[in-house]
């Protein structure tokens, strides 16, 4: 999640002063061979160069775009519920 933000943020010329995301993963466990992901949250910690309401706005835009192309699936192709939250730091 991280570097999709980084990559995003840096086309959109958003000035980072820190990045931090935590994320905390629910799975099941069937068998030794198969973990299935029930839930994943993703909490991401920005702080900003000039931490202005024009900079939060372009921030919360990026994180915005990171989110719609963040792709975590099954091995077998099925969609992982995902979630997030956003701080400013």
């Amino acid at each position: 999640m991280n570097t999709i933000f980084l990559l995003v943020a840096g086309n959109s010329k958003l000035e980072l002063k820190s990045l931090e995301t935590k994320a905390a993963v629910t799975m099941n466990v069937e068998g030794l061979e198969k973990l299935i992901f029930t839930h994943i949250h993703f909490t991401m910690n920005i702080g900003l160069q000039n931490d202005d309401e024009r900079e939060r706005a372009k921030a919360k835009k990026v994180y915005d775009i990171a989110q719609e192309i963040c792709p975590l699936r099954q091995s077998w192709g099925e969609d992982v519920p995902i979630s997030f939250k956003l701080n400013f730091t």
